[in-house]
């Protein structure tokens, strides 16, 4: 009988866990694998991705500058905004510029790696002082939200008065008469103090805060709903709010007439409808504080009438 081994390659085998195929070839006579090669990985077929929870957040934000009443120039100006999504994040931030009575969106903001901006052009614009700007912000599943409006933006520079120069009258001089010089005694005069001035503290006309918690019938703070924020002079929406604790602040808001409302959000239905409050902020109340009282909604209950047959 020869000694020569015949070498037969046999089939694979799952060496792991991790799917690498390996394949041994076998010496006829005493049974044993004499080599062996592994092949790299090869995907699960079975494998099935997981979807990630559903974003029903509406996404937050607000223009920084320019505020109220600014000048802009005419020229080029920066607009800059804040930004935020907590749950898929923000996709976009798109930049709206009211002028010539009409609503244009100037910028679209894709990235804000370098924070949320713009930069608005106004060469060739007729003198206005009503331009106005507003944010729409886009997170990455769709939610959309309107930002605060900044109103009252202009222009028109002010007027500087101009300077009027006034001559210089020619001296004359007068000859100095002779008289007799009287000496008259001075009189004793009681010198009366002057009050001290009191430093009256002035008011920022953006420094107004409005605040408040939201609560349920048992005084547990209340969660997954919107606050929302109106001023009296416009009627969209101002700024949004999400509470997850029960409490939201406002500020950094101009002198106005507030409307703080609280709504549902879209998958959530379980409060009863409340009223909404009025907040006045000026330059004597700065700071206010608002609280809601919600009641949660009764499950209607039904009766089932079941028929009874005597035999």
């Amino acid at each position: 009988m020869s000694s020569t081994c015949t070498v037969y390659k046999s089939g694979n085998s799952n060496t792991s866990s991790t799917n690498n195929y390996a394949y041994f070839w076998i010496n006829k006579h005493s049974h044993t694998a004499v080599y062996s090669n592994t092949y790299p990985p090869q995907p699960n077929p079975t494998a099935t991705p997981t979807a990630g929870p559903v974003d029903t957040i509406l996404p937050e934000g607000h223009i920084v500058s320019p505020t109220d009443g600014a000048f802009l120039g005419t020229g080029w100006f920066e607009v800059t905004a804040y930004a935020t999504d907590y749950q898929s994040g923000v996709k976009k931030v798109e930049f709206h510029f009211y002028h010539d009575g009409v609503w244009h969106m100037v910028y679209e903001d894709w990235s804000g790696s370098d924070g949320w901006k713009a930069s608005v052009d106004t060469t060739g614009f007729w003198a206005q002082n009503d331009m106005k700007l507003l944010l729409w912000i886009e997170d990455n599943a769709g939610n959309r939200v309107q930002s605060n409006v900044i109103s009252a933006l202009t222009n028109v520079p002010v007027a500087t008065p101009t300077e009027t120069s006034v001559s210089t009258p020619t001296r004359t001089s007068v000859p100095t008469p002779t008289s007799t010089r009287t000496v008259v005694p001075t009189p004793t005069s009681t010198k009366t103090p002057m009050p001290t001035p009191t430093n009256t503290p002035v008011t920022d006309p953006m420094s107004g805060v409005i605040s408040g918690t939201i609560v349920d019938e048992k005084g547990i703070p209340a969660s997954r709903v919107d606050v929302w924020l109106f001023r009296d002079t416009q009627e969209s929406v101002y700024w949004v709010k999400w509470v997850e604790d029960g409490t939201f602040v406002f500020d950094g808001l101009p002198y106005s007439t507030w409307i703080v409302q609280v709504e549902e959000v879209s998958d959530n239905d379980m409060w009863e409808e409340v009223e909404p409050q009025i907040v006045v902020i000026n330059k004597d109340t700065s700071d206010s504080v608002v609280t809601f009282n919600l009641t949660q909604k009764q499950i209607p209950m039904f009766k089932v009438f079941v028929p009874f047959v005597m035999r």
